[in-house]
């Protein structure tokens, strides 16, 4: 049950811990930098972050509620430093089954053929107008799913004071 691959008549399925895997492969770039989670309610929620060589900000977050009171969760994520030419999303989403899932998974809306080759797809992740503080962008997962956020800093940009 906790194969990466399995064999199939074409090459090798990939099980959901592959994907959760290439989501990690997709946001571990770079060192890892803090990240601070604050919620008036308790949520099984995770969160990484990172930095790139090329001043990229990676933050992985994973929704880890799942059963039959599972709830999604509702993030929102603030920048100190602002500056951000732009910002992308994917997402690692499990088919019905949830976290019990062995088939269904998606990275990015795309699956990992059984050649090994994967086409998920960055989107784009617009920062909410008029928010206060300047720099929020919303995302929301559900249950049993995570996603790997994407800040491409201007070449200006100072990361001191990031969050």
């Amino acid at each position: 049950q906790y194969a990466v691959f399995r064999s199939v008549a074409d090459g090798y399925k990939a099980c959901p811990l592959a994907y959760g895997l290439k989501a990690f492969n997709l946001g571990a770039c770079g060192r890892i930098i803090p990240v601070t989670i604050a919620s008036p309610q308790t949520i099984n929620l995770s969160a990484y972050a990172t930095l790139n060589d090329e001043r990229s900000v990676y933050v992985t977050l994973i929704n880890k509620e799942h059963g039959e009171h599972a709830r999604a969760a509702n993030v929102n994520l603030h920048s100190a430093s602002g500056s951000f030419r732009a910002v992308q999303i994917i997402y690692l989403k499990s088919s019905t089954a949830g976290a019990a899932a062995t088939f269904g998974e998606t990275l990015g809306d795309a699956e990992i053929s059984t050649a090994g080759d994967f086409a998920g797809k960055w989107t784009s992740l617009p920062a909410l107008e008029n928010a206060v503080p300047a720099d929020v962008w919303k995302v929301k997962l559900s249950p049993a799913s995570a996603a790997v956020i994407k800040f491409t800093l201007d070449c200006q940009a100072d990361m001191s004071g990031s969050r």
